[in-house]
């Protein structure tokens, strides 16, 4: 029994403490002899950082590019799920951040757009790797696409370069940490993405799957409210954080405090993960590294690893922790199956969009890919094979009977629940 200048009392006791079941549980990490940065892990006591590092700070980064390598060349690298579906697939345009032997038109201040159809690309795979950036756009601001938005009057400037300082915070973030760890090419969507061409955002709207299934990994701005609020300026860490130093045993150091991680409410609960367009993105996405405010995560399919504990599980989003999502829905029940597409489209319908037309196309690419998996036809969150279970809808009792304004030609039938906001 060790006792803290505040009274606070700890028994140590790892075959009866359930240490990762609850929060209301004292959680054990053995931090102090661990390099800062450096994760380690263990059969029975997660071990991880007695506080947050400062972030954007080279620990911070090393940390993330130790999860990443420990991804790509430990248990996750016998898994396809963690990789890239193809490494000869780059979206349309992607954000060339420069490198070593980028052209001289990138510097510290300047980045490019690059057209993949249209120049020559490095021929290695670990070369052609491109981070993918979700985040939240923010409020409208009419009808006029944001000053930082890629159109067609800028995008052949952009290709010959442009300065950091015409992007907002956020995108600058994305920026820095693509660099951080090693990597060249990043996409983001309003500037891959020619805003104010109605024929290419319809294409590349479509293409959602490929972008986020094949990029290296997704970087997810969690915390940033709209582009102008950026995910690097994180608090410094919590002074009133309390823990336990025990005597150095076997192991080294060990200190004990109450659990400090939080996923649901860091994550799930995260102002980004409110917004439609994020269900599809983090779904197919095959790793992900969350920008909140307390700290960062990574999530891929073998678990997730954040600051002060190496390593938890998701339970409470099963895709996550299935390898082969969605394509290993083909193999369980009817009844598992329906549940699924009904939970996902269930908690898709109560997201924000900053445009409500855009509900159908929001969910279109992950909708695509579960008909893909259930070898169906899918229109309009409708399956053909499950025809009568998709219709069984009704509207929420805190929503008007409004149905959403498409323009003519694009309104889906009344009998779809995407019809309604």
């Amino acid at each position: 029994m060790g006792r803290n200048p505040s009274g606070l009392q700890a028994a140590i006791d790892q075959t009866q403490t359930p240490l990762l079941k609850c929060q209301s549980y004292i959680r054990v990490c053995g931090v102090s002899e661990v390099p800062e940065g450096s994760p380690r892990s263990s059969n029975q006591i997660p071990f991880g950082l007695p506080l947050f590092l400062q972030s954007a700070s080279p620990s911070h980064f090393q940390l993330i590019k130790d999860w990443l390598r420990l991804c790509d060349e430990g248990e996750c690298s016998n898994k396809k799920s963690c990789c890239p579906e193809s490494t000869d697939t780059l979206p349309t345009r992607v954000v060339d951040v420069g490198d070593k032997t980028g052209p001289e038109k990138i510097g510290p201040d300047t980045v490019c757009l690059v057209s993949t159809k249209e120049s020559i690309l490095p021929t290695k795979a670990e070369e052609r790797r491109y981070i993918a950036l979700s985040h939240c756009w923010g409020k409208s601001t009419g009808s006029q696409p944001p000053k930082w938005c890629t159109t067609q009057e800028n995008k052949e400037e952009r290709a010959n370069g442009f300065l950091l300082a015409e992007l907002p915070a956020t995108f600058q973030d994305a920026i820095r940490v693509t660099r951080e760890i090693g990597q060249r090419y990043l996409r983001i969507d309003s500037l891959c993405i020619i805003q104010d061409d109605k024929k290419d955002w319809e294409t590349e709207s479509k293409n959602m799957q490929t972008v986020f299934k094949n990029a290296y990994c997704t970087i997810a701005a969690t915390s940033a409210e709209d582009s102008t609020k950026g995910f690097l300026n994180r608090p410094a860490n919590e002074s009133d954080l309390q823990y336990v130093t025990v005597p150095e045993s076997s192991h080294g150091k060990v200190h004990i405090c109450r659990s400090i991680d939080n996923f649901l409410d860091d994550v799930q609960n995260g102002v980004l993960n409110t917004r439609g367009w994020v269900l599809q993105e983090r779904a197919l996405s095959r790793r992900t590294i969350h920008f909140t405010k307390r700290q960062t995560y990574w999530e891929c399919s073998n678990g997730m690893h954040c600051e002060t504990l190496t390593w938890i599980q998701n339970h409470r989003f099963s895709f996550r922790s299935d390898p082969e999502f969605p394509k290993s829905i083909k193999d369980r029940s009817i009844r598992t199956q329906i549940e699924l597409f009904q939970t996902l489209f269930m908690e898709y319908s109560g997201l924000n969009l900053t445009n409500e037309t855009d509900r159908p196309v929001a969910i279109n690419s992950l909708a695509v890919e579960l008909g893909e998996a259930l070898e169906t036809n899918v229109r309009y969150g409708i399956f053909e094979r499950y025809l009568h279970e998709s219709l069984l809808w009704r509207r929420s009792q805190k929503i008007s009977n409004k149905r959403i304004p498409f323009e003519t030609d694009k309104t889906p039938p009344s009998w779809s629940w995407i019809a309604y906001p």
